[in-house]
Parts: structure tokens; sequence; C-alpha cells
């Protein structure tokens, strides 16, 4: 058989041994099949995912987005991040990536789906992904860098650490005003993202001050690299996301890491407070751009593109 012969088609039962394994092929990864299944989990919303197979069930091209609650300006909208897209070598001139991709939008988005599919793609795929698929790219994602200072300095805020669904529920409902346009940063979605992913430790941080929580940063060290991965903050005192900050700097000066970076759109009260703490806007190596198709009414890409907010934990790379 051959990629003439494959099917697109929904996911199937059993299917994600072949995606992870065609996955790891075309990235050059040794990803364990329990990542995609973390990635992508039958509940609470169901699994988003097309392939094109061969009769063997071999699977040559992937279409996938992993699902997300997101608030559009006061309505709720399912969001889908498209991850892990990709075609087989011997099948990159038949077409079954665009076929897959266009199948995907069919039967996955619009009513009762996913109202809008948004993803971060280089320059060369957002070309594709716009000439062939009908996307948009919205913005260009600056990020942000700065060297680990150890500060001593608290800021009249304590700063614990952990996973405190309670609190983290009350703060997002304090803070969503903030971040109309956004994925929902509650206990759930953080429950999922980061203490349900596989081998990958995440550390919480939150400043309290008088019996009350205003900020709440995640961070991971990365091969030398102290990447914010989230930073959620009411608004309110500049001195809470002040405190988190200087606390998750002196986790990454404590490990050694030569340098800190970030993602940051959207909130630009937090851009001025972390530019004055030591962030600036790094030109990287290759560009990331976020790329979207809107299936609600909602979602109009003009009124979200100035107004998303996004960090590192809105892509899957961190």
């Amino acid at each position: 058989m051959s990629a003439a012969d494959a099917i697109v088609r929904l996911y199937q039962p059993g299917d994600e041994l072949s995606i992870n394994d065609g996955f790891n092929e075309v990235f050059g990864q040794g990803r364990g099949v329990e990542d995609w299944h973390w990635k992508y989990p039958a509940e609470p919303v169901g699994r988003f995912v097309t392939v094109a197979a061969e009769p063997s069930g071999r699977v040559v091209a992937h279409f996938a987005a992993v699902p997300a609650v997101m608030t559009m300006a006061g309505q709720e909208v399912l969001g889908g991040q498209g991850a892990d897209a990709y075609c087989r070598p011997e099948a990159q001139r038949s077409r079954l990536y665009s076929a897959t991709a266009r199948f995907f939008h069919e039967r996955c988005c619009g009513p009762g789906g996913i109202g809008f599919f948004y993803g971060f793609a280089g320059a060369r795929n957002a070309h594709v992904l716009v000439s062939h698929l009908d996307y948009r790219v919205l913005l260009e994602v600056p990020l942000w860098s700065r060297r680990p200072h150890a500060s001593l300095r608290r800021w009249g805020y304590t700063v614990r650490h952990g996973l405190q669904p309670g609190a983290l529920d009350a703060l997002w409902t304090r803070c969503a005003d903030r971040y109309r346009w956004a994925v929902v940063r509650d206990s759930r979605w953080y429950g999922r993202r980061f203490a349900g992913r596989p081998g990958v430790p995440y550390v919480h941080l939150q400043a309290w001050r008088r019996g009350a929580l205003h900020g709440w940063l995640v961070a991971r060290l990365d091969g030398g690299v102290l990447r914010v991965a989230d930073i959620l903050w009411d608004g309110g005192d500049p001195g809470a996301l002040a405190a988190l900050d200087a606390a998750s700097q002196r986790l990454g000066r404590t490990a050694g890491c030569s340098r800190s970076e970030m993602w940051l759109l959207g909130d630009p009260d937090a851009a001025v407070v972390l530019l004055e703490r030591g962030w600036r806007p790094a030109p990287p190596e290759a560009p990331i751009f976020v790329v979207a198709r809107s299936h609600h009414p909602a979602a109009a890409l003009e009124r979200v593109g100035p107004n998303l907010y996004v960090t590192m934990t809105d892509a899957d790379m961190v």
C-alpha cells in the first residue's frame, strides 16, 4: 500500500501510536505516546484530530487542535490550538496535508465545535497557511528576555509555591475583565496544562498580601533557561507582579540559569512593569507568528488580533 491509498478521516482509537510515530519521524523527536494522550485528552470536550491513514492504519498525515475554552469579549468560545501538523516524506507531494487540514476545518470547527482556531508558525509555514488554507496572520510574538538577577526585596508580598485550585479560580474571576480575549485560565485548565503534563515539572508562584491573592506566575527550568510560562495578575499594585518576577529570578539564579525568557502579548500594563524590571523584547532567531481562522461570530479576527492575551503557555512548546 502507498500514500495514494490513504483515506482522510477523523481519529479512531488506536491511531495515536502511528500518529506519534509519524510525529517523531517528521520532527526528529523521541516523544512518548503518553505525551500525545496529555495533549489530546478524551475529556472533557473530546478529541479534535484528523488523519490521512492507509488501509493498514498507518497514518501519513495528521492535523489536530488542542481544545481550550476562551473568553472573547464576554462570550465563551471553544478555541483550538493547532499542533503537530505533519505529512510523512513519502506523501508530501500527494496534497494529503491540505486535504487533511480542510477536512479538519469542515468536521471539527463551526457550530458545536471549535469556534476560534489558532496556531504559532514560522514565517514560511505562516505563508503556506495564509495562501492555501485561508488563515490570517494576527501578529508577531515578541520574545522577551533578561538575565536572572537575585533580589532580596519582597515588595510587601508573601510569595507562596504550589497549585491551589480554589485560590486560582478566585483570582481568575477577578482578572477576567483584564483578559477579555484569552484562554480561560482557571484551575481545570491549569491542572491539565501543567500538573497533568508527564515528566515536565513546573513551579507555581503566588503573590499574597493581607490574605488576598494578587498574582500568579508559572515557570519552567529548561536547559539552563528560566522560561516564564504564564502570568496572571489582577492589574492592581505593580508590586505584586514585581514580587513574582523577583521570586522567579531568584529561582533561575539559584538553578544556574544563564537567562530568562517569556512571551507577553495583550497586557500593556504588565509590559510596563516588566520593562522596569529589566525585561526587554529581544529579536528571536526565527520569528513566530499567531495565525488564526474564525468559525464563530464572537471571534472576529480584526477584533481578536490587537487584544489577544498570549504567553508561552498558550503554545505547547513550554
